[in-house]
């Protein structure tokens, strides 16, 4: 199907209108934030309550979406422990070779395995995130609920109503 993947219900009720219909069988379910899973590691869970709580806050965080937030988390932590080592030992690393001679040569600067395992979970992060709307430019399209935009037809006419140009009840 070309285009781009369908939003959850809760996600399109935070943003614009959309032209395409809403899933009206789609399932409802009660914002929750799931307990955390104890596999992951203390930057993992952390990650964990603290996106869980925000998503929680948006009204889009249920129990059916665990999995996908304990994905997030690990790729995070993940991350995070990779870009740790590069930040400490550099992203290059020099490799030697011996020669007949017993001396040492530099054959090649190469670049650490970690650099891109954390590029790898980084580009993980960035989808998950983007899949839970936590990007800014998902957050430009998000309107608060509960703020429902003036009807300037409605807006007019009671402006008119004010000043005695309308009657009120229909103006017969």
């Amino acid at each position: 199907m070309p285009g781009p993947p369908p939003k959850p219900s809760a996600m399109r009720d935070l943003g614009p209108r959309l032209h395409r219909k809403k899933n009206k069988k789609e399932p409802k379910l009660d914002p929750n934030l799931p307990t955390c899973p104890g596999w992951l590691d203390e930057i993992g869970e952390y990650f964990f309550k603290e996106v869980g709580a925000m998503l929680v806050e948006m009204r889009v965080m249920t129990d059916a979406d665990k999995k996908a937030l304990e994905l997030l988390s690990d790729a995070y932590s993940e991350y995070r422990a990779n870009r740790a080592v590069t930040l400490k030992s550099g992203s290059t690393y020099e490799s030697y070779k011996v020669d007949k001679d017993g001396n040492s040569v530099l054959t090649m600067t190469r670049p650490r395995p970690e650099v891109q395992i954390a590029q790898n979970a980084w580009d993980r992060v960035f989808k998950g995130l983007k899949e839970f709307g936590l990007m800014p430019a998902q957050r430009t399209r998000v309107e608060k609920i509960g703020e429902k935009k003036k009807d300037p037809l409605k807006e007019f006419q009671d402006k008119g109503s004010r000043i005695g140009l309308v009657k009120k009840g229909g103006g017969k």
